[in-house]
């Protein structure tokens, strides 16, 4: 059992490494082909970078089921109230997610926004973005809003933030 267990495990690593590589890319690109994503390149970032964000989370906690963040939320996800996605640290492997260890950094957030804020409390595992330049940013989350809104029920706009729910 432990064999087939192996075996998912490294193509779902697998899966999850190259969906994040391709996120990466199309996010440090700055623009996408309007075939791909038919939105603006800010949109476009945001969409590709909360993806990514959130493949990473899933794949820490799917990848070391056992970690413990100590906080008593989601103990398998990182914890973390209201910190930096640049900060966050996998419980199970105790690497920070983002030190390139897989190839993978996280990109800069998209111009007019702040950087990606992480939230593990009682009621969910989240992220968001907050929109700095207005009105131009408030467009570009809803219309993220909108695709997410499309294949996610977990995607929100709560003033100025676009916040997605990391479906546990």
């Amino acid at each position: 059992m432990s064999d087939i267990r192996g075996f998912v495990h490294t193509h779902l690593l697998a899966a999850v490494l190259l969906s994040a590589t391709l996120a990466a890319v199309l996010a440090r690109s700055g623009r996408v082909d309007a075939t791909f994503f038919t939105k603006s390149g800010i949109v476009s970032q945001i969409v590709a970078q909360a993806n990514m964000i959130r493949q990473k989370v899933v794949a820490c906690s799917t990848l070391y089921p056992s970690g413990n963040n100590g906080t008593g939320n989601h103990i398998s996800y990182p914890g973390g109230n209201d910190v930096a996605v640049s900060t966050l640290t996998c419980p199970g492997s105790g690497q920070n997610l983002w030190t390139g260890v897989d190839g993978q950094t996280l990109p800069k957030a998209p111009n007019g926004f702040s950087d990606w804020k992480y939230i593990n409390d009682t009621t969910s595992v989240r992220i968001y973005l907050r929109a700095t330049s207005l009105p131009a940013s408030q467009s570009a989350m809803q219309k993220a809003f909108g695709y997410f809104n499309q294949t996610l029920p977990e995607a929100s706009l709560l003033g100025n933030d676009f916040v997605l729910t990391i479906s546990l």
